[in-house]
């Protein structure tokens, strides 16, 4: 049995996925960069659940909130493919942090915001601030 067709046609997927995941990482990196420019003050935090054996959707959330805890903006990328971008929330800006968390009903999201909200959290630390409460 001749294995080469069927041999091409995974090596053109795999080039095609691997292309596709550096147009992703770069269109991630824009984002972070335009969100770094529009918020000179408040905190940015980054989280991330990924589907179980990557099989699922993946959630990827970018939060930015100010000193008293109300979010400036919120990003969100979420799918099954590398083709997907962050899209924003616009939902919970103005919401505080805690308000925030409570609207959020689905598991992985939550725990992508948990994951930000971490983040942040480290940053005011840092900066001798009290962590935002949840």
């Amino acid at each position: 049995m001749d294995y080469t067709k069927l041999i091409i046609a995974f090596a053109v997927v795999w080039f095609i996925q691997g292309y596709m995941s550096i147009v992703q990482n770069r269109s991630m990196t824009k984002t972070l960069t335009d969100i770094q420019r529009r918020h000179r003050t408040g905190h940015l935090g980054v989280g991330i659940k990924k589907a179980k054996w990557n099989l699922g959707k993946g959630f990827y959330i970018i939060l930015v909130a100010d000193d008293p805890g109300i979010l400036k903006e919120v990003q969100l990328l979420s799918g099954f493919f590398v083709t997907a971008r962050f899209k924003p929330l616009n939902e919970y800006v103005g919401l505080s942090v805690k308000e925030a968390r409570a609207a959020i009903k689905q598991k992985n999201m939550l725990a992508a915001f948990d994951e930000a909200l971490g983040r942040i959290n480290v940053e005011r630390k840092h900066h001798e601030l009290e962590p935002f409460e949840v």
